[in-house]
């Protein structure tokens, strides 16, 4: 019984010291994880506020697919024309990639064939700032607009830029020999068309002109921007177009509508200068390229017309 008695309360005694280590054990353990969890906090938020590179670069392809995936889907809308539907998307991909400029142009034309104008505007003079070496787009788009407007002279300013930096100013020129023939500047407008047709006529612009559009529409590879950098840089020779057909070239250009117009629209300028031998000669022309055009043939013959009266 004495046993007992001095046994039991030794048990006792034991089985607390054993409950005490536990305990301690567990509020050890609790305290280490709490003091990890509070260490990674503070470390991803030291983390956000200093934004390292390894951490942009892991973020920016993940983030650059999704603004791809907007893109491709407002670019369905546009072709479908909801437009809505297509500036909605364009902007979600633009939040993503904000130097995304093929959605942010896609989105001016919208603004532009929408009546939108001044947004229009406001957007492609930005794509201007943001990518320079292709501003000319975005002077012929802000022209146009300007022509929807009736605004002439914002209009006649912005083809001038246009055809000053286009790789093919064509088009640049023979919009604003038209301009200037609606103002009656036949000056300018002979001018204008006169430089269209040059344009259209030098095979060595014309091969330049390629060079430079397809600079910008390439990738990059095996070198081939690079070598089409230095070839613009070193000026395009006769040499050049030596694996080239002129015969090929000078064909298509003589079954060219644009082109006929161009001269028949030189043709129309001169008439009203009273130079009724330049407007024959590229009325003739026109009807060579196009001998179904009826305007040109009517404007041909009232200025032979008027030239017999006038002897």
């Amino acid at each position: 019984m004495c046993f007992l008695l001095s046994t039991t309360p030794a048990k006792k005694h034991k089985s607390r010291r054993m409950k005490t280590k536990k305990a301690s054990l567990t509020d050890k353990v609790i305290a280490f994880c709490i003091l990890i969890i509070w260490g990674l906090l503070i470390s991803f938020a030291l983390i956000s506020i200093y934004k390292p590179v390894w951490l942009i670069n892991i973020s920016e392809p993940g983030k650059s697919g999704e603004a791809i995936k907007y893109k491709k889907d407002a670019d369905r809308f546009l072709k479908e024309e909801d437009y809505p539907q297509a500036v909605f998307y364009y902007q979600k991909a633009l939040k993503m990639q904000s130097d995304l400029n093929e959605a942010l142009g896609n989105m001016g034309i919208i603004y532009s064939k929408t009546r939108k104008y001044n947004k229009a505007i406001s957007i492609f003079k930005k794509l201007i700032k943001q990518e320079p070496k292709l501003a000319y787009v975005s002077y012929l788009n802000i022209a146009d607009i300007y022509e929807n407007k009736k605004d002439l002279a914002n209009s006649i300013k912005y083809y001038s830029k246009a055809a000053e930096s286009a790789p093919f100013p064509f088009y640049a020129y023979t919009k604003l020999g038209n301009l200037y023939c609606i103002s009656q500047d036949w000056d300018s407008a002979i001018r204008a068309f006169q430089n269209a047709i040059e344009n259209r006529t030098d095979m060595l612009n014309y091969y330049e002109g390629m060079l430079k559009r397809d600079l910008h529409r390439l990738e990059d590879e095996k070198g081939m921007k690079e070598a089409i950098q230095i070839a613009i840089e070193n000026g395009v020779t006769e040499k050049d177009l030596e694996y080239y057909d002129k015969a090929i070239f000078y064909k298509s250009l003589n079954r060219d509508k644009e082109y006929a117009k161009t001269h028949s629209n030189l043709g129309w300028a001169y008439a009203n200068k009273n130079d009724l031998s330049n407007a024959i000669s590229h009325y003739q022309i026109a009807l060579n390229i196009w001998p179904g055009f009826k305007q040109a043939q009517n404007n041909l013959n009232d200025a032979i017309k008027k030239q017999k009266k006038d002897i």
